[in-house]
């Protein structure tokens, strides 16, 4: 009888210990603040995080769907009216006339602060 009212209590024990380790581990986001004022923190500040939604994933599938249909196009020698695939890349590797843009536009481009 003795054995088992000692096994009851070390059940109990063990129990309440989880129950603790778990609202720690729930709570581990929560500053160190004193545990009177858990719950009014809670309310004040809830622990749901906003998920931030981006555009990455999209803009990766168009990035590489272009490409794709840019290599198809060289493979298969498929000329848009107006471009091609040399046209384009001669494009890409060409330098860049500045002298050309407004000043406003190339101020917002401006690197000479940080560098």
């Amino acid at each position: 009888m003795e054995l088992e009212r000692a096994k009851k209590k070390r059940q109990a024990l063990d129990a309440m210990k989880l129950r603790e380790n778990r609202t720690q581990l729930d709570s581990w986001r929560t500053p160190a603040i004193h545990p009177r004022y858990r719950a009014s923190y809670s309310s004040i500040y809830p622990n749901e995080e906003e998920e931030t939604t981006g555009t990455f994933g999209v803009r990766v599938f168009v990035c590489i769907a272009l490409f794709a249909c840019f290599v198809a196009a060289d493979q298969k020698s498929i000329d848009i009216p107006g471009y091609s695939t040399k046209g384009l890349l001669n494009a890409i590797e060409r330098k860049m006339d500045v002298n050309g843009l407004p000043s406003s536009f190339l101020k917002e481009f401006d690197l000479s602060s940080i560098l």
